[in-house]
């Protein structure tokens, strides 16, 4: 059975013999044709100077799925306000993603959306229904293939945010090659979806043994403090410390206090000595430590 957002696009979409006319109804009047030229597919951005071309990945597409295009190409003629025509777009893209997952994901990557990670103000397309629907196989090919040139980093950080929210401890060994804006969204969202220490630690500790050597061996000192930035903004500081305290591996407890001072702030802001305070009321073997890294800290800043 077709769907209503099937029936529309074929609505605005008829063949004949002389060739693809797209039709786009007016509210209260009957179908008009605009344009009884062939159908324009999507065109991918041409390529920055420097950048490797997209690389495609070979598909066959039935004049069924055409219809799609025809139909997205058909909405950019003006003629529906902007609310009306994204919320239009927003189904037929949806729909469409499950035909042809790359046509979709190209039409708008060229449209521009929101990301699944942020709420925006300006109404605009929006990434997240497609990715919560789309085929994990078929996505992880275009994304290996490159397919859509510069853009596959942007579909990967929000792929990767998706995974992330679904299976935490496997996503941390996927951060290299991000840019650094991207590993802290990916990281926030693994972080977001860990298991408690409080509330499960048998779960927690068996989240940080998937993911500790993967971490461990993150390449370079940014890496690791872009992934103390993350669980910073991600869990509580009382998580943080419970985190520490539950921790039986080193580098675990280290990361928990990196990312509790991340959270504090500059401890020799002008403000330092109301931090300073507020660490003589943490509990111990926490406050021993934070205290012996902001002295070395500040011995550094002072040399």
């Amino acid at each position: 059975m077709r769907s209503s957002i099937h029936r529309f696009a074929s609505h605005l979409v008829a063949f004949s013999a002389g060739g693809l006319l797209v039709l786009v109804p007016p509210s209260g009047s009957s179908d008009k044709a605009v344009s009884s030229s062939p159908a324009k597919e999507i065109s991918p951005r041409p390529p920055r100077p420097g950048s490797k071309p997209a690389r495609t990945l070979p598909r066959k597409i039935s004049s069924e799925v055409s219809i799609y295009a025809a139909a997205w190409e058909s909405l950019k003629d003006g003629r529906y306000p902007r609310s009306i025509r994204l919320a239009i777009q927003q189904q037929l893209l949806e729909e469409w993603s499950q035909h042809d997952l790359e046509a979709a994901l190209q039409a708008i990557l060229s449209e521009g959306f929101s990301s699944c990670r942020f709420i925006s103000a300006k109404q605009e397309l929006s990434l997240s229904p497609i990715i919560l629907r789309a085929d994990p196989e078929k996505m992880e090919k275009l994304i290996a293939a490159e397919a859509f040139g510069l853009d596959t980093v942007r579909l990967r950080v929000e792929w990767l945010t998706h995974l992330a929210a679904v299976d935490p401890p496997a996503i941390i060994d996927r951060l290299e090659g991000l840019p650094e804006e991207g590993r802290v969204a990916v990281a926030g969202s693994a972080f977001r979806h860990w298991p408690s220490p409080t509330a499960e630690p048998a779960d927690w500790h068996a989240a940080w043994e998937r993911s500790r050597e993967r971490i461990e061996a993150s390449p370079g000192k940014r890496a690791r403090d872009a992934i103390a930035a993350a669980l910073s903004n991600a869990v509580s500081n009382d998580d943080l410390i419970a985190g520490y305290l539950l921790a039986k591996d080193s580098f675990v407890r280290r990361l928990h206090m990196d990312a509790w001072l991340h959270g504090a702030g500059d401890p020799f802001s002008e403000f330092d000595e109301k931090r300073r305070k507020r660490i003589e009321t943490l509990p111990e073997p926490f406050r021993s430590e934070v205290k012996e890294e902001m002295n070395r800290r500040e011995g550094e800043a002072g040399e």
